[in-house]
Formats: C-alpha cells, structure tokens, sequence
C-alpha cells in the first residue's frame, strides 16, 4: 500500500534514500531540506485548499500534461510519497495517490 509521510526538517535525499531505496517521490511545493518542488506540487496560490488541489490535478490530466501523467504512472503499491502540505490530517499525496490508481484503472489508449 502506498505511504504517505509528512516531510520533516532533516529529511533530504541522501536520507531518504537510506530509509526508503528508490521507492519515494516527493510531492510538495517546497523544501527546506535540498528536495526540489515537485511537478505534482500544488499551486501555491491554492495551497492547503485540497478540492482547489484536486480540480487542478484533474485538469493536468485532462489536457494530457505529460510530465504529470508521467509521474502518477510512477506511483505504485510500495511507493513512499513524501508531502509538506497536510490539512485536517489529510496531504495532498493522498489525492496524487487517488488519481495514480484512477489512472491505472483506465484502458491504456485513453491516458
């Protein structure tokens, strides 16, 4: 099943790394700790507003945004999504990983 954590203050990639092998992705907007702002990062003007996250995730997928696309096929089962942005127990990974399993049940000439 597909993990989400909260990115901490010492977390970077060389720690990730030893922790989780090559099975994470990080998904926030931006870092403190040398992880660069991921593609799947939410706007910032919408930040913490999760339907806002949502509608805006749907849309890239909608126009066929490749590098978004591309990135939700990269989620998998035993991937580690690591997520600065939570709201009410809730990060933006959990709706990555929502749209990475629509994405995957779809036929493969469609997306």
């Amino acid at each position: 099943m597909t993990q989400v954590i909260s990115k901490q203050r010492n977390m970077n990639a060389e720690t990730l790394n030893d922790t989780y092998g090559t099975k994470w992705m990080y998904v926030g907007w931006t870092s403190k700790a040398s992880l660069p702002r991921s593609p799947l990062a939410q706007p910032k003007a919408s930040r913490d507003k999760k339907e806002t996250y949502r509608q805006w995730l749907w849309h890239q997928m909608q126009i066929g945004n490749t590098q978004i696309l591309n990135l939700l096929r990269l989620v998998k089962h035993d991937t580690v999504l690591i997520d600065d942005c939570w709201n009410a127990g809730v990060a933006n990974a959990h709706i990555v990983i929502k749209a990475a399993q629509w994405l995957r049940e779809q036929p493969k000439h469609v997306y």
